[in-house]
């Protein structure tokens, strides 16, 4: 185990019931939740400190969890509908304290509580209108809360001052509809539009998408489809800094144009090639400077002023080759070859910090019936995943001697990347099947090779 990795530990549950109606549809209850911690001791002597770690005593917990109401009816013989009720969330409470060596107390250096938590409602309606067009239409309205307190000590161990002591909330509301046609025996066009409101700011976008797919013959297709896509941030980016200076930050907006072609093979064998180009815009920036959203991996709070005028774009080739379940079998091996590029508020072209470059993907598996009927189900796969390494910035090492705390190169942003790593996982399951339920036992081995990712 890594130094400093002895101390995560996570445990995870999930579940769904189905509820069958004769007269008034069915209905599924889910849910799903998850606990982490992590966290570590100060060294024992003085002399052991290499870094400010060193010094610290931490405890980590996050949590998340969901759990939601589904509901299905047929309104008529060309006609259903699903609807669905959800809460989630996701918090956070960290503390941590740092070692005095002269009085060997610890001191309260940092304190954060943070939740974020939606409910969402949801229907669409399912519609065959003719022989030749079918309709998905609906709409999702979310329901968004957040609340986040960081206290700081460092500067006087012991002494915390509040940062942060915020909550708040907002609404988002989706409307969309999309047509399946069939022009012909071979040609198919789906057609369709999406409509977002965050009522926080009033920022609207519409996002119109398409795609047409076309049968060359018995065993091949072709395809191309275009989509507007737009994401909103985290909620408590809009109201965090003085005076909520990102209230009206607008949506990160995107264009995707994606190509297909698949070949069938006998065996249940396919091939499909995906040629891919993403065009962002619109992604919130800091002004005259490198950073960009579109390297966020995690921040607890953010203080700086954004303006949506930064780019991206990621562009490559997926390959699939896939084999169904055959005599047992099956088996998918999935290749990607991508550049992933943006630019930060300084307008400048950079690798964002998820340009691996590649990722190769092989999943075997293999199934055995068993029992006195045969009906039940002995299974293992074995997965494995090679990608290309992480890339990071380069460290300011005047900066950081100075400031005593890690000080990345701007200027250089993720110019570096890490080797390719290998990981592989086992499963081993057995399912059992009864009249009226079924049940699935799972061995799952994590990271079978033993590789490194920690740092």
């Amino acid at each position: 185990m890594p130094d400093g990795a002895d101390g995560i530990g996570y445990q995870d549950l999930s579940f769904k019931l189905y509820f069958p109606t004769k007269q008034v549809g069915s209905f599924s209850l889910w849910g799903l939740g998850a606990l982490d911690k992590s966290g570590g001791s100060p060294v024992e002597d003085s002399a052991d400190v290499e870094i400010y770690n060193d010094l610290l005593d931490g405890n980590v917990r996050q949590s998340m969890g969901a759990i939601g109401l589904s509901h299905k009816i047929r309104l008529n013989k060309k006609s259903s509908m699903l609807s669905s009720l959800a809460a989630s969330g996701n918090g956070l409470d960290l503390k941590y304290d740092r070692k005095d060596f002269n009085t060997g107390k610890l001191h309260a250096v940092g304190r954060i509580e943070s939740g974020l938590w939606n409910y969402t409602l949801q229907t669409n309606v399912n519609s065959k209108l003719t022989k030749r067009h079918t309709n998905k239409s609906g709409f999702v309205l979310t329901s968004m809360h957040y609340n986040m307190i960081i206290k700081d000590g460092n500067s006087t161990p012991g002494n915390l001052i509040d940062i942060v002591d915020e909550k708040g909330s907002s609404y988002l509301l989706r409307l969309f509809t999309s047509s399946k046609y069939r022009i012909s025996d071979r040609l198919f066009a789906t057609i369709g539009v999406n409509y977002q409101l965050f009522v926080l700011n009033n920022n609207d976008v519409i996002e119109p998408r398409m795609g047409l797919k076309w049968s060359a013959g018995k065993k091949v297709k072709l395809g191309f489809a275009y989509g507007k896509h737009s994401r909103l941030e985290r909620l408590n980016f809009y109201f965090s800094g003085a005076n909520e200076v990102n209230k009206n930050m607008d949506f990160n907006k995107a264009h995707h144009f994606v190509g297909s072609f698949e070949k069938s093979f006998k065996k249940n064998l396919k091939v499909t090639i995906e040629p891919f180009y993403q065009l962002l815009y619109d992604v919130p920036v800091i002004d005259n400077s490198p950073y960009s959203l579109i390297n966020l991996q995690s921040d607890f709070y953010f203080n700086d002023s954004l303006v949506n005028k930064g780019k991206g774009k990621n562009y490559g080739i997926d390959l699939t080759l896939e084999q169904y379940l055959t005599k047992g079998v099956y088996f998918m091996v999935t290749t990607s070859i991508f550049n992933s590029e943006y630019t930060g508020g300084d307008g400048l072209w950079r690798s964002t910090r998820f340009n691996r470059g590649f990722v190769g993907n092989f999943l075997l598996g293999k199934e055995w019936p068993s029992g006195k009927k045969k009906n039940n189900l002995f299974g293992a796969n074995v997965r494995a995943t090679y990608q290309g390494g992480q890339r990071f910035t380069p460290v300011d090492e005047a900066a950081t001697l100075l400031e005593k705390d890690v000080v990345e190169d701007g200027s250089q942003s993720f110019t570096l990347q890490r080797e390719p790593t290998l990981t592989m996982h086992l499963t081993l399951t057995y399912t059992k099947n009864k009249k009226k339920h079924a049940s699935i036992w799972a061995l799952k081995i994590l990271n079978l090779t033993g590789t490194e990712d920690f740092y």
